[in-house]
């Protein structure tokens, strides 16, 4: 935590943040398939 910044801002506690990002997070991870050009 950089408290000692000049641009620092609390923003709360983590605690809901941590919950609402596992909600937001997908389950599996996304794969794209890529082209080759030739």
């Amino acid at each position: 935590m950089q408290v000692n910044c000049e641009f620092y801002e609390p923003m709360g506690e983590i605690l809901p943040y941590i919950k609402n990002l596992k909600k937001e997070l997908p389950i599996k991870d996304e794969i794209y398939m890529v082209k080759t050009l030739t």
